[in-house]
């Protein structure tokens, strides 16, 4: 993974559907909700052990059996999310560099780059 693509997934972090990975299973979980108050706003069926003040709680469910686990957020890296996100977490990434770029992506301007055969063949007449 580039660094590019991990620092986009990661900056998804906190996003529902992503898929997360947690360093003591080898199953990928899918963020289905997030507390950042576990204490006053976790889940009914939520392990007290993830009670912890200050310590946001991922509800996921497991990749093929859809089991439910809580993990802290601050134990897992996102590591898959639905294409529209990532494209979004890119195009934020490109208006923060270059607005006028990442304005003419959005509205389809690439009549700019595109080259005109006809126009590169009569540039390029006699060089080889």
């Amino acid at each position: 993974m580039t660094d590019l693509t991990n620092r986009i997934l990661q900056s998804l972090k906190g996003c529902l559907s992503v898929t997360v990975a947690h360093p003591n299973t080898d199953v990928r979980l899918r963020v289905k909700g997030w507390t950042d108050n576990p204490v006053n706003f976790g889940w009914l069926d939520m392990p007290e052990k993830m009670k912890v003040a200050g310590r946001p709680v991922y509800c996921c469910k497991t990749e093929g059996t859809g089991e439910v686990v809580w993990v802290f957020a601050d134990e897992v890296h996102v590591v898959d999310a639905p294409a529209d996100m990532v494209v979004d977490a890119l195009m934020e990434m490109v208006w923060s560099v270059n607005s006028a770029t990442a304005e003419s992506i959005v509205r389809g301007d690439d009549d700019d780059n595109e080259i005109d055969e006809e126009e590169e063949d009569e540039n390029n007449d006699g060089q080889m």
